[in-house]
């Protein structure tokens, strides 16, 4: 049985310190990251290249796209900043996470 308190999933990969923040935290599996609530529940409907999980404690985090293009989504999984490559967006990205 594994505490979700903990980072201990034996079967995800737990990226940064695997800490559950307002009861998500970011998984990979299968190659992909996903968010995990602390039931255990997959609760994004898309799978992300890469979920920044650092800032999940403010209830948002930077994302990668499967086309390599970077955003910000919810807790939910829902992008708040659209995915994107242009460099006015990026630096937008940057500013919001400061």
């Amino acid at each position: 049985m594994c505490n979700a308190d903990s980072a201990d999933w034996p079967l995800y990969d737990v990226p940064g310190d695997g800490a559950f923040h307002n009861g998500v935290a970011a998984i990979r599996h299968n190659g992909s990251y996903e968010l995990m609530s602390n039931s255990g529940e997959i609760i994004t409907d898309k799978q992300f290249k890469y979920i920044y999980d650092d800032e999940l404690e403010f209830g948002y985090c930077r994302a990668v796209n499967a086309e390599g293009e970077r955003g910000i989504i919810n807790i939910k999984g829902d992008w708040i900043l659209p995915p994107s490559n242009n460099l006015a967006v990026l630096m937008k990205i940057t500013a919001y996470t400061l």
